[in-house]
């Protein structure tokens, strides 16, 4: 969120927080940075810096594809290591990587999930919701780039909510909303 604030101010200040929260492409430790909620703000922030540069600012963000498209597949649970896509449902989670999905702490939903011990059985919605804008932002990139090889896998991805069999049902005592199928 800094580097989405720091845009009204600087192109370049938000750029240099955008490359800080990212990897290099041999990095083999760690596919980007985050702290906190895993609320993938950084799509957003590069999607605001490719809408307001000029042509010569928009061809120096290319080197950054590879790196959000690493952080992209650990998102969307296509790289090793990443547990975000582990339900037959299609739902993502973020709970093996913070006790919050969303960046709301005391949200009455979340506290009484972790009240009830369901991290390990529900999805939180907002991270699949995530994953949808995403790929539209990855897939309207790769096409600007030229990346056409990538471009389906986006827009496939881009359709995963939809295409859930999940069922509204209510969790026990009727306080949890929880979409069926996790």
């Amino acid at each position: 969120m800094i580097g989405i604030g720091m845009l009204e101010y600087s192109t370049q200040k938000a750029e240099y927080v955008l490359d800080t929260y990212l990897s290099e492409k041999d990095n083999q430790d760690f596919a980007f940075l985050f702290h906190g909620s895993m609320v993938p703000t950084q799509f957003y922030l590069f999607y605001e810096l490719l809408q307001k540069l000029p042509p010569e600012g928009k061809a120096r963000l290319k080197q950054y594809y590879p790196m959000l498209r690493r952080y992209y597949q650990f998102f969307a649970g296509k790289s090793e290591g990443s547990t975000t896509a582990r339900y037959k449902s299609g739902l993502l989670t973020v709970y093996d990587y913070f006790y919050n999905a969303s960046g709301m702490d005391d949200y009455p939903a979340q506290v009484e999930l972790h009240k009830q011990k369901l991290e390990h059985s529900v999805a939180p919605l907002c991270s699949s919701v995530h994953l949808v804008r995403i790929a539209k932002f990855m897939k309207a990139i790769a096409e600007y780039f030229g990346y056409e090889q990538d471009v389906q896998q986006y827009a496939d991805d881009a359709k995963q909510v939809g295409r859930c069999h999940c069922q509204p049902c209510l969790g026990r005592g009727k306080r949890i909303f929880r979409l069926c199928g996790t």
